[in-house]
């Protein structure tokens, strides 16, 4: 009886991180498409105009991102895997 109540449990944190995991796919994904505006996304008052970023900024940018969108589910299949 208790085994199934702790299962039961597991499968509710394990449902519950991939919940909270959503924005940040979401935040990563816009910022991959929009990589300037996530950038500026809470630095937007320090500047009078926008700055301007080289083509080199932005593709690293978006790189960090897509190695940020792999880690992330590298760590849920792995969180997965150990209930």
């Amino acid at each position: 009886m208790y085994e199934k109540i702790n299962v039961r449990r597991e499968h509710d944190v394990f449902s519950i991180s991939h919940f909270f995991s959503l924005p940040f796919y979401a935040f990563l994904i816009w910022s991959i498409k929009e990589p300037v505006e996530a950038q500026l996304l809470f630095d937007r008052w320090r500047y009078k105009e926008p700055p301007s970023y080289s083509e080199k900024q932005i593709n690293l940018f978006k790189i960090g991102n897509v190695f940020g969108i792999i880690a992330l589910t590298l760590f849920l299949i792995s969180y997965g895997l150990s209930f």
